[in-house]
């Protein structure tokens, strides 16, 4: 999803779906690159009540013709995410953590909380 198609303003709160259709929650805060200032992660507020926050990677999102967001990995998949508190930014070795459990190459960039 690009910074660009969607303020990240009216995103937040918006229901993030798997490729089956399953909600995985509503989405949170975005993670901004501090040396490019694009999106890299998102929370996603799951578990019970939505207590949980899960970091999802930026990239594959897409916003559907309905709104929501739709993500390329399972709801499993998401909620299976390591456990990261949110706060403030993701350190190298927490961004390799998410990298690894999505199989994504890990981006050299330390990563800031925004809200979304």
């Amino acid at each position: 999803m690009s910074e660009h198609e969607q303020h990240s303003d009216d995103l937040t709160g918006r229901v993030v779906y798997d490729p089956d259709g399953f909600k995985i929650g509503k989405l949170g805060q975005a993670w901004i690159g501090e040396h490019d200032e694009r999106p890299r992660w998102v929370t996603v507020n799951t578990g019970l009540f939505g207590l949980r926050e899960s970091f999802l990677p930026v990239r594959g999102l897409r916003l559907d013709e309905d709104g929501e967001i739709q993500t390329p990995y399972s709801k499993d998949h998401v909620k299976d995410a390591p456990s990261i508190e949110p706060s403030g930014r993701l350190d190298p070795a927490e961004q390799r953590r998410l990298a690894e459990h999505y199989a994504e190459q890990p981006v050299d960039d330390t990563a800031g909380s925004t809200s979304v």
